[in-house]
């Protein structure tokens, strides 16, 4: 570069983007004009490299790096419903509470009704009939035969 017949070697600045290394990793180092005296570098940050990057320590979340490395890296956040039974009881002991897919974005909780929890649920009124709550909770009747079965 020339000013008044004086002349000055003018510094490149970059000849490549490994020149332009900020020891960062979350940015993309690029050398613009590399190898010229209008060269120089620029350090643009992007948000995640990886899913560990995304964890907001909530249980109830799926973590997600979209596009990991870029600029248009991108945290999302899927809501999951349950990570267990437990996590569905509709504290009606009427209802069998299940998680379906637990712990992924497709969970969802069922509550299946039950008929019976013990034999007094399952009386129907027929002093003829023995009536009984089974294991999978259902109601069963027997029709007496003699006046001593009821």
């Amino acid at each position: 570069m020339c000013s008044n017949n004086i002349c000055t070697q003018s510094q490149i600045a970059c000849f490549s983007n490994n020149d332009c290394n900020d020891g960062e990793d979350h940015t993309i180092d690029t050398c613009i004009n590399p190898a010229t005296t209008y060269s120089y570098c620029t350090n643009q940050e992007f948000e995640c490299l990886n899913n560990n990057e995304c964890n907001d320590f909530n249980p109830y979340t799926i973590d997600t790096c979209i596009n990991p490395g870029t600029l248009q890296s991108d945290c999302t956040y899927e809501n999951v419903e349950c990570l267990s039974d437990r996590d569905c009881d509709d504290t009606n002991s009427y209802t069998i509470d299940s998680c379906v897919n637990p712990g992924t974005a497709e969970s969802y909780c069922v509550n299946e009704p039950i008929e019976c929890l013990t034999d007094r649920d399952c009386n129907d009124g027929n002093r003829l009939t023995l009536d009984n709550c089974n294991e999978n909770n259902e109601c069963i009747s027997v029709e007496c035969t003699t006046n001593g079965d009821c």
